[in-house]
């Protein structure tokens, strides 16, 4: 098992968008946007978000906190404010790791589970024990580690978003492998994962091929070297479709051992090179 997983999590900056709701409009299907959500998303996340992009992280932790000192009234919706919050966690969960503050961002997390912030209680619990779970893996806290993770697992239609469940999922599964001594449950959380990003349409999410990546590194670790590798060709593809490009790098590390351990050098040495950034290695194509 890899026991520091967690350092893959600084190169998670997501796509998703937050929004926030209404208690009247918690039962609508489709509930309007209000007139200031976007500007309102700037001066919060969106604020947070771009300082981290341009290496300021330092700089980050009071716009992306600002989210949860929003007032929770009638100006923005309540599935607005969820998709806000929700964003504002994986977000922050970035945030502590790069800034490698993982009791501070253990307590941070802690206080705002037990401040009951009306939404993230109701809507969010899975983006924050994971997160909590992702501080814990740092601190060797291991087993508080995988009790949130069973928590997060446990939940069922918490907020019916798809991204959602594809990044909780596949964080957990992550982390499972840096703090769990039973592969399966991580197996279990990387094929859910994956079964929901086909489901729902969503396997061209830069996650999901990640996903399929670890499969393959539990098959490698199990010495189930055809299968292993069989999963890395697809989650090359989906990375080359996609445009991920950590993705690739988790990929071609697997693959190195794979062929390294089968004695296969040659192909081992091409997809180390990857990692290494040798220019003249040729674009990874499936054969």
């Amino acid at each position: 098992m890899i026991k520091s997983t967690y350092i893959f999590f600084v190169f998670f900056m997501l796509t998703a968008v937050w929004s926030c709701n209404r208690p009247s409009d918690m039962q609508r299907e489709h509930p309007a946007v209000s007139p200031t959500f976007y500007a309102d998303s700037l001066r919060t996340l969106g604020r947070g978000i771009r300082l981290i992009k341009e290496e300021k992280e330092s700089l980050a932790f009071p716009p992306l906190d600002s989210v949860f000192r929003l007032p929770v009234d009638d100006v923005l919706t309540t599935e607005e404010l969820r998709r806000l919050s929700s964003e504002s966690l994986r977000r922050l969960m970035i945030y502590f790791n790069l800034m490698m503050n993982f009791e501070s961002g253990y307590q941070y997390f802690d206080s705002l589970e037990r401040a009951k912030h009306p939404v993230v209680s109701r809507y969010c619990r899975r983006e924050l024990w994971v997160a909590k779970a992702q501080m814990l893996m740092a601190l060797d806290r291991h087993a508080e580690a995988v009790d949130y993770l069973n928590r997060a697992m446990a939940l069922k239609d918490e907020n019916n978003d798809p991204l959602s469940e594809i990044f909780c999922t596949a964080t957990a599964g992550i982390t499972y492998m840096g703090v769990d001594t039973i592969s399966t449950r991580a197996e279990s959380a990387f094929r859910r994962a994956c079964r929901v990003a086909e489901r729902s349409g969503l396997s061209n999410y830069w996650l999901y091929p990640q996903a399929i990546g670890r499969l393959a590194d539990i098959y490698l670790q199990q010495g189930k070297y055809e299968e292993s590798i069989s999963l890395c060709r697809e989650a090359i593809r989906l990375c080359e479709k996609s445009g991920s490009y950590h993705g690739k790098l988790v990929v071609a590390e697997i693959l190195t051992e794979a062929y390294r351990l089968l004695g296969l050098y040659d192909e081992a040495f091409r997809y180390c090179a990857v990692g290494t950034g040798e220019p003249h290695v040729p674009k990874l194509t499936i054969t």
